[in-house]
């Protein structure tokens, strides 16, 4: 049977796991043409990186307008994480809205491609924070 802190570390590393299927995902569809599910995939990643480091903090969401207000308060007002990463994760969320949502809307291969590269540099971060979490408990 698991403890408390070993089912938060077991949940917290489903999240990673999630986000990193996610943006790998991202990349198929997006090789493959699929500009609109690609979009998706990448604000999930998104998403789950930072729901799990929220997790860290004790923090659970069921919306996901919870989990970037959360996410802004967090980490991006307290400037644990460059402003940038908020800027990119509102846009990788309108962005997923749009593709989801709307009829006949394209994000440019291009735009797909950086975001794509940039959430992977926030999985990365966020991953990094959780360890540095962990370690000053």
């Amino acid at each position: 049977m698991l403890s408390n802190s070993d089912n938060k570390e077991v949940i917290i590393d489903h999240w990673f796991d999630k986000a990193r299927r996610s943006i790998s995902a991202a990349e198929r569809e997006l090789n493959s043409g699929n500009l609109d599910f690609s979009a998706n995939r990448i604000y999930y990643a998104a998403f789950y990186a930072v729901t799990a480091a929220l997790m860290q903090l004790g923090q659970r969401y069921k919306k996901h307008s919870a989990v970037r207000a959360a996410f802004h308060r967090e980490f991006i007002k307290t400037e644990l994480v460059p402003k940038e990463y908020g800027f990119l994760y509102d846009t990788v969320m309108r962005d997923r809205e749009d593709a989801d949502y709307l009829s006949f809307i394209q994000i440019e291969e291009d735009v797909l491609k950086q975001e794509i590269d940039q959430v992977k540099s926030l999985i990365e971060l966020m991953e990094k924070l959780v360890q540095k979490q962990k370690l000053d408990q």
